[in-house]
């Protein structure tokens, strides 16, 4: 493989092995991966052993990444759905909660901005400074910064909040997915997967909370540097995640 460095090519036996620090003769493979099954081709006199693709070059190919995101698209839709719906039926067959200082945005939405997200979307139309301050320094700017961006266009802050967190708890799903299939296997990144989708707490993943977008800038972070062994995105990722919320 060209990522390995100073890989070697020996001639043994009649067989060509090819070697770099850390691997195995018997599989050429990196020590504690996934070791491939091996081929033998003929080729005149020489036996030229090859490999297969590992489970995860097969696993990277363009079918079972479509079949990873069905996976993940379901169950964040299914689980997304649930918590709208039973948000709705407790908005409507509920008492309200005492309006807090600021009040909560209006909007169709309004119930998932209460308390924390009141202050959000108040930060996002005022800015920190004013009567909220300093209180709302308590309140880190990464998200209010998204609310503000996506108020632009025209929606009210409740909505855009909402879609903020739905599309980053999608994120959120997929990045818990794939760190704990390659930590573990299908079975187990299925099951976390669903874990965390309908896990009754997980309605805050709808919610004008920071909890979603820091959850997938987290989560992210970690995946970038480990499956994708991109640390520039596993940098930008953390920072966007200490931009988010206290830890």
């Amino acid at each position: 493989r060209p990522d390995w460095p100073h890989t070697r090519i020996l001639y043994r036996a009649g067989s060509i092995f090819i070697l770099a620090p850390g691997c195995d003769i018997s599989a050429g493979f990196p020590v504690g991966t996934a070791r491939p099954r091996l081929r033998v081709v003929r080729s005149s006199s020489l036996v030229v052993t090859t490999t297969e693709p590992s489970p995860r070059q097969r696993y990277l190919s363009f079918p079972a990444v479509q079949g990873v995101w069905t996976f993940v698209f379901c169950s964040w839709l299914a689980s997304r759905l649930l918590f709208l719906a039973s948000g709705a039926l407790a908005a409507h067959f509920l008492s309200p909660a005492p309006t807090g200082d600021p009040a909560q945005p209006p909007g169709v939405f309004s119930y998932w901005a209460h308390w924390d997200g009141a202050w959000y979307a108040s930060i996002a139309k005022s800015g920190y400074a004013g009567r909220l301050w300093p209180a709302s320094a308590n309140f880190f700017p990464f998200y209010p910064m998204l609310l503000r961006l996506g108020t632009t266009v025209g929606p009210g802050a409740a909505l855009v909040g909402v879609v903020i967190s739905l599309a980053a708890s999608l994120l959120a799903l997929y990045f818990v997915h794939e760190l704990t299939r390659d930590y573990f296997d299908f079975k187990a990144a299925r099951a976390a997967t669903l874990a965390l989708a309908f896990f009754p707490t997980a309605f805050f993943l709808n919610a004008v909370y920071t909890e979603a977008t820091f959850l997938a800038a987290a989560l992210g972070s970690v995946w970038a540097a480990r499956v994708r062994s991109d640390f520039v995105l596993a940098g930008v990722l953390g920072c966007i995640a200490a931009m988010t919320r206290n830890v």
